[in-house]
């Protein structure tokens, strides 16, 4: 017998783990379980009354991998991993991009195909032993307090679905009733944002206790009109989600808006301008104003995360706003730019180093062929448009360089160069 075989892999079925995981929470898990105290409404018994605003999101994270899997979402290759891979990194893993993973929902499974969990251990002497060699060897990772998975599977994930699976697994210890919000509910439901994710766990909820190492408590009222229902937890709907991280910060939210109005998201958008209208205006924190203008900002035709904060950058240093994923015809082909001035045939773009770096995304081709053929993309481009600005992630960090990138390229503005 292997030195590990005695160790049993949990592999998560979708709409089994958390339920089942739930009934095994360990002695003392209580101080640790969110109940969240909710009646169905009369006459409905065991139902939730969750109004359309829960009901459409759920609808749409529903299909999202199904749609993706079977290729019938619509979107390029490169945006759905060629219709060969699932939304689980394990055995099955195949070439989906990492920019793939970080616009998938992990709401029906978790991002890892299998875990190890040291509760399912046969053998735990010998078997803490043998995981201690592995992961000073760096053959497996922690992935949480005692899960541990495979270094080569974790090293495919993106940080956004690290965080969802630490979810899982924070789910996985925790009685029934917890309610998932903030960073947390956005990584499961596949909102992303810019910077390192965090590393403990939101939970929302009243009467709770204060935070801990690992979980970050939110004490405040939760209605059923802010949460999905998620095996026998409970997470904050999209529009919520955002609302809630609108609260700490424009950019912040601006980001989570568009992530969660995406229209070119696999399997639909998670949410709608109005429900996302709705339930801003019926926030009355400190971070009112901020939250409303969140939502009165967001778009559903931002692709990535650095296309948001180049659409907050653009309104703050005075620039027109721009139409975003303008549809153009090339000679063999056609083209969408992430920004488009009609008024003054002015095309904007992010460019992301991923086209040229990403296996998934160079499908096959060398970076110098995908340098070339984005070339003569932009070449096709420049003789239907009277400019054609692009700018890298550098330009984002120091606004100024945006800022001479546009005005040298003839696009007007009403305000005057940054100081940096």
């Amino acid at each position: 017998m292997g030195r590990r075989s005695a160790t049993r892999r949990v592999v998560h079925r979708a709409g089994k783990s958390t339920a089942g995981a739930a009934a095994r929470a360990p002695r003392g898990a209580a101080r640790r379980g969110i109940p969240l105290r909710l009646s169905p409404p009369p006459g409905r018994p065991g139902r939730w009354d969750l109004p359309q605003v829960s009901a459409f999101a759920a609808v749409r994270i529903a299909v999202d991998a199904a749609n993706c899997v079977s290729g019938s979402c619509g979107s390029s290759p490169a945006r759905c991993g060629d219709g060969q891979s699932t939304d689980l990194v394990g055995p099955r893993l195949g070439p989906m991009s990492r920019a793939t993973l970080s616009r998938m929902s992990w709401l029906r499974e978790p991002p890892l195909a299998e875990v190890e969990r040291r509760r399912d251990d046969l053998a735990p002497s010998a078997q803490h032993r043998a995981r201690h060699r592995d992961l000073t060897a760096g053959k497996i990772v922690r992935v949480s307090r005692g899960t541990y998975t495979s270094a080569a599977h974790w090293g495919w994930l993106s940080e956004m679905a690290k965080h969802a699976q630490r979810v899982w697994e924070a789910a996985a210890r925790m009685l029934p009733g917890a309610v998932f919000s903030h960073d947390s509910a956005a990584a499961v439901l596949g909102i992303d944002r810019i910077g390192p994710w965090p590393t403990t766990i939101d939970v929302s909820g009243e009467g709770i206790g204060g935070s801990s190492g690992r979980i970050r408590r939110h004490r405040r009222t939760i209605s059923s009109e802010d949460v999905l229902p998620w095996g026998r937890h409970f997470i904050t709907s999209p529009a919520r989600t955002v609302v809630d991280l609108a609260a700490a910060g424009f950019l912040t939210g601006v980001i989570a808006a568009d992530q969660a109005l995406w229209s070119r998201r696999p399997g639909g958008a998670l949410t709608t301008q109005s429900i996302l209208a709705t339930f801003a205006g019926a926030y009355n924190g400190r971070a009112s104003a901020t939250v409303r203008r969140v939502a009165a900002f967001g778009r559903p035709g931002a692709d990535s995360v650095r296309e948001s904060q180049s659409r907050v950058l653009i309104a703050h240093l005075g620039f027109p706003e721009p139409v975003l994923q303008q549809r153009f015809q090339l000679q063999s082909s056609y083209a969408y730019t992430d920004f488009w001035w009609p008024e003054h045939r002015h095309a904007g773009e992010f460019d992301g180093a991923g086209k040229y770096l990403d296996p998934a995304l160079l499908r096959g081709r060398t970076p110098q062929q995908a340098l070339l053929a984005e070339k003569d993309r932009g070449d096709e481009l420049r003789r239907q448009v009277r400019a054609l600005s692009r700018w890298r992630t550098p330009s984002l960090d120091q606004p100024r360089l945006l800022y001479d990138i546009l005005v040298n390229d003839s696009l007007p503005t009403r305000r005057g160069r940054p100081g940096r």
